[in-house]
């Protein structure tokens, strides 16, 4: 028999901690229902038929979009382990003149996904609130809790652009791609740009729209441990069976938490796979996937984005970030567009971390999903436990010589 969620918790020594810093008020209420969701009995996730997704998107549509318009097509758009997208066809109503095509995407929640539970409301204030500090795409409306689509969805301009380099099609997105040198040369600068400007915005005066992003204390270790309780809280929830490289690294990191002296406004998931750009002008179109966006330690997302399942060595064998920038390079320029220093200490725990949240998705939310089979990609997501088993081994390596072991 499989055992509980809360026997599962009983028997893990990271149990202690949790609760230290609480979950996001927001976070925590999407991580609980999708709690209630794992509990019931549903049967295997089947896909609702086109001209049922239409009908969900005319009601969408004639309920939150901020203009008038006619629904002309609907088509599905392949990929995406964690939401499923459409690309959406409509004529805008213009006031005496010619009606206007726009192309558009609609982004809907499932039953389970390969990330964490879904919160739409954040994600629609969050791009929102980027438009005009980086690229991403317009949102038009927003259905946070499914009462009009019958699933939580967000409606969004669709921009253009590619993830993948023309010349690695095919291939995942952002798992060890390395960029040509001539892409390279434009894009690597502009993705620490961007990094940089996203971290810069918790300081400015529009950031109080993000009414669903909770801040916090400068000063203290509030940063860490929310992000700590918010990841423990998956694993604890997901996870089959247990791994003890995991709890390890748990309790290694709530000893560790450190003290967060400059709160930013993170991405959650910066990395190569999560932008658009030009392929004939390699010039970054869109900043995408905005769902695990915080305010926290500018750390989190260095360490993130420096991970090992992301990066890739060029023709000489250095390695590069996001197979675009030369780790050094990455976290120099970075200091210099931010103004701020980076502390190699901080930089640590969070690569601890993010090896950390790799393991939890992979080995712990990707067999679950597989397991409740409510989900599009719910077998493509067991493909993830080797990326679960390196990261273990990374986990290993990082920790050892802490630990004395």
């Amino acid at each position: 028999m499989e055992p509980t969620t809360t026997q599962r918790g009983e028997s893990r020594r990271a149990g202690a901690f949790l609760g230290r810093a609480p979950v996001e008020v927001e976070i925590a209420r999407a991580l609980s229902a999708r709690r209630e969701r794992l509990a019931s009995d549903r049967p295997a996730y089947s896909p609702a038929p086109l001209d049922e997704i239409r009908r969900r998107l005319e009601r969408l549509l004639a309920a939150r979009l901020p203009f008038p318009a006619r629904l002309l097509d609907v088509r599905p758009l392949t990929g995406g382990a964690s939401k499923q997208h459409f690309t959406v066809e409509i004529e805008e109503a213009a006031g005496g003149g010619a009606p206007r095509r726009r192309s558009l995407v609609l982004r809907t929640a499932l039953a389970e996904c390969l990330g964490t539970a879904p919160n739409f409301r954040r994600e629609f204030e969050i791009q929102r609130a980027m438009r005009g500090v980086v690229p991403v795409p317009e949102v038009f409306c927003v259905d946070a809790e499914g009462a009009d689509f019958a699933a939580p969805a967000l409606v969004l301009e669709r921009v253009l652009g590619v993830t993948v380099p023309p010349e690695a099609a095919g291939k995942p997105s952002g798992f060890g791609s390395l960029f040509p040198p001539e892409r390279r040369a434009r894009l690597g600068p502009a993705f620490v740009e961007n990094l940089a400007r996203i971290h810069a915005f918790a300081d400015d005066p529009a950031a109080r729209a993000l009414e669903s992003f909770e801040r916090p204390a400068a000063g203290t270790t509030e940063a860490a441990d929310r992000g700590l309780a918010w990841w423990q809280r998956v694993w604890m929830d997901d996870a089959l069976e247990d791994h003890p490289m995991v709890e390890v690294a748990f309790d290694w990191l709530a000893e560790h938490a450190p003290v967060c002296e400059h709160v930013s406004l993170l991405h959650g998931d910066y990395r190569a796979g999560n932008f658009l750009f030009d392929p004939d002008t390699n010039r970054v179109t869109a900043v995408l996937d905005w769902e695990l966006a915080r305010y926290g330690d500018r750390h989190e997302d260095l360490g993130w984005t420096l991970a090992r399942i992301y990066a890739a060595r060029d023709e000489d064998g250095t390695e590069l970030a996001c197979g675009l920038v030369p780790r050094e390079r990455f976290l120099a320029r970075y200091a210099e567009l931010s103004g701020l220093p980076i502390d190699p200490e901080r930089l640590f725990f969070y690569e601890v971390f993010s090896e950390l949240k790799i393991a939890v998705i992979a080995l712990g939310t990707g067999p679950r999903n597989a397991h409740a089979r409510q989900s599009h990609a719910h077998l493509s997501s067991v493909i993830f436990v080797p990326a679960g088993t390196r990261s273990l081994a990374r986990l290993h390596e990082l920790l050892a010589p802490r630990l004395g072991s």
